[in-house]
């Protein structure tokens, strides 16, 4: 490893690695969560809420042990959980989106209708770190350029 690594504004170091490597060693029966919130606990990982920091602190551990510093425990269920179903592939333009904002004005931003809700999914399902899933109501939200290229989506809590 190299001497220094830096991840969410702190400098991992080979103790910290260690640490990581001793810890999940001493609790082979521990899930990627619960080492997650321990270490959260051990660095004090906190938000300026005061939460633990454990999808930050899960997001570093698995980009440890894709770079093979650390060996995680098998998931407990498969990438974006057992219980959602597949989302579709949709086609669409993955050029990269390289120029000025002018150059792709007017940009558009219109509610997700019916016809467009695979696209929709689709792209969370693949751009989104968390995958998509459907958890309650919400406002969707599609961004496009000016040639109907998507740019974005969102999805913002539905208050009745």
């Amino acid at each position: 490893m190299q001497e220094k690594m830096f991840f969410q504004g702190r400098i991992i170091t080979c103790a910290d690695i260690d640490l990581v490597q001793r810890l999940i060693a001493d609790h082979p029966d521990w899930h990627r969560t619960r080492a997650s919130q321990e270490l959260c606990r051990i660095w004090d990982w906190r938000t300026t809420g005061g939460q633990i920091k454990d999808m930050v602190c899960r997001s570093f551990l698995l980009k440890l042990d894709r770079r093979g510093y650390i060996k995680l425990p098998k998931q407990r269920f498969a990438s974006g959980g057992s219980r959602r179903s597949p989302i579709a592939a949709v086609s669409h333009n993955t050029d990269p989106v390289c120029g000025d904002l002018h150059s792709f004005a007017p940009i558009i931003v219109a509610p997700v209708k019916r016809a467009q809700l695979p696209l929709f999914q689709h792209l969370l399902s693949v751009y989104h770190y968390l995958g998509y899933s459907a958890v309650g109501r919400n406002m969707k939200y599609l961004v496009f350029d000016n040639v109907g290229n998507p740019l974005a989506c969102r999805a913002c809590p539905k208050y009745s």
